[in-house]
């Protein structure tokens, strides 16, 4: 097929490219999705970051219950009544005995009036350490429900942002590697398609690869060439050096090879039979010796260009 002026691909050329770059393809579908996941990822874990759920502390409703005791009132109230009745009997017997046991008496009611504050100040004393024993728990509890929550909240977080980070760094390195296979199955297609590239003119002796006959046809298209040059050579010495085909146009400027300075003075590009004669005129050679390759083809068009 052609490709370039004066080039061709060798035959199966494109099937090894293709299959060089089918797996570029899809190295680089594979890139291209693990770095779309490696983004899904990285909001995920910004997510988990703003959105934590909250657990709640089993210890946030205790209450103290020493906080409702009360002072055993009954208990006093009986020990009134009953240093009351004491008192009565006093009086009774101070009466029979005269005025002066008033004051006794006025003495004993004021004991037992005493007796019976005291008593419910104790009682409000301890009433008073035990609610403050029962909120020193309860204030203990709450802190290590507290203390147990956070840990807890802890713990959960860094499991899911490890797990969260160990998948983003996977697929950051499925990325890397898979952009690494697309490149380099990139250049092994390229440097088959470059050493694919062969001049026109040898396109008869390039053989499909893998083809039974492909020896077979190579020794014949040698043998035909073979007998086309000694055939050049028994003409060349008797042709007049007049009769070649000498380019009298003018220099091309830009020309890079025989076909474009051809093209340049209106002519279509002789065949490598027609240009062996102007080979040896040149003095570059024997018409024997031209085979129309690269080597020969550039001291023709340097010739050419410069006469």
């Amino acid at each position: 097929m052609s490709f370039l002026e004066g080039f061709e691909l060798a035959d199966g050329t494109g099937w090894k490219v293709a299959a060089q770059a089918a797996p570029a393809a899809l190295a680089g579908y594979q890139a291209i999705k693990a770095k779309r996941d490696y983004g899904n990822k990285v909001k995920d874990i910004e997510t988990l970051m703003e959105n934590r759920q909250q657990l709640n502390n089993p210890y946030a409703n205790m209450s103290n219950p020493f906080a409702n005791l009360s002072v055993a009132t009954e208990a006093a109230r009986f020990q009134a009544e009953q240093s009351d009745i004491a008192l009565a009997n006093t009086l009774d017997n101070l009466r029979q005995t005269g005025a002066g046991g008033a004051t006794a008496l006025a003495q004993a009611a004021l004991q037992s009036k005493k007796g019976v504050s005291a008593n419910i100040q104790q009682q409000e004393a301890q009433n008073q350490r035990l609610q403050a024993q029962g909120q020193q728990r309860v204030d203990l509890a709450k802190a290590q429900g507290q203390f147990q929550t956070m840990m807890l909240q802890e713990r959960r977080t860094e499991a899911d942002l490890t797990r969260l980070q160990d998948q983003a760094d996977l697929l950051k390195a499925q990325e890397i590697y898979s952009t690494q296979s697309a490149m380099s199955s990139l250049g092994a297609a390229a440097q088959t398609l470059a050493g694919g590239i062969v001049p026109s003119q040898l396109d008869e002796l390039i053989m499909p690869p893998g083809t039974a006959s492909a020896n077979q046809r190579a020794t014949e298209n040698a043998e035909t060439n073979l007998l086309k040059i000694q055939q050049q050579q028994s003409i060349v010495p008797q042709l007049p050096r007049a009769s070649f085909n000498m380019p009298s146009g003018p220099r091309v400027p830009g020309a890079i090879t025989l076909s474009q300075y051809y093209q340049g003075i209106g002519e279509s590009l002789p065949s490598p039979a027609d240009r062996a004669p102007l080979y040896e005129q040149a003095g570059l050679g024997t018409a024997g010796d031209y085979t129309g390759s690269d080597v020969q083809n550039d001291a023709l068009l340097e010739y050419l260009q410069n006469q």
